[in-house]
């Protein structure tokens, strides 16, 4: 194959699948708004809530690191799902200033919730797959989802643990939030 040729099928290709992915990120997006939506919480606090479960007694500072976004996003974050009820801060016995965060039972039957949610939706999609072409598809999705990975390294690491709850993935599986909601 030439190389005029060659580039003009790897911008094609390139373009086809960033129409793609734009694609997907609007569709997942709005799953993502309508799962939430049973238990009154934004995105942020569901991502919220998932790191604080899978890491109970986290800081404010590392639940900003984990979700990517400022402490101080992250604050009022916790500071929303306080007011429900659905997190608390507990003092660290010998340092005054440091708090820990918890879910409580009310935050943890939100997430289940969301959990029962997501996995009903989960399943709808399966179905709706073309039942020879599963495995194929989870398996390229898995390999976009680390060549994404390591594409975007450099400036936005996308890390397979991040947002997964205790028994497995969170509301959006591997997809970080920013407060933004893109």
């Amino acid at each position: 194959m030439n190389p005029i040729t060659e580039r003009s099928e790897l911008e094609a290709g390139a373009r086809a699948l960033r129409d793609l992915l734009r694609r997907a990120v609007r569709v997942l997006g709005l799953l993502e708004r309508h799962e939430v939506s049973c238990c009154g919480v934004s995105l942020a606090q569901c991502y919220a809530l998932y790191e604080v479960a899978a890491r109970p007694g986290i800081s404010v500072g590392e639940l900003a690191e984990r979700l990517g976004v400022d402490p101080s996003t992250a604050s009022r974050t916790v500071d929303g799902l306080v007011r429900m009820g659905a997190m608390e801060r507990v003092p660290v016995p010998g340092n005054r200033r440091a708090v820990a965060l918890s879910v409580t039972a009310a935050g943890a039957a939100m997430l289940a919730s969301l959990d029962a949610r997501a996995e009903a939706d989960a399943r709808r999609v399966w179905e709706a797959l073309p039942g020879e072409r599963r495995a194929a598809i989870v398996e390229s999705v898995g390999t976009l989802l680390d060549a994404l990975d390591q594409a975007y390294r450099r400036c936005a690491p996308l890390r397979e643990t991040e947002h997964q709850s205790p028994e497995g993935d969170g509301p959006n599986g591997r997809s970080g939030d920013q407060e933004s909601g893109s």
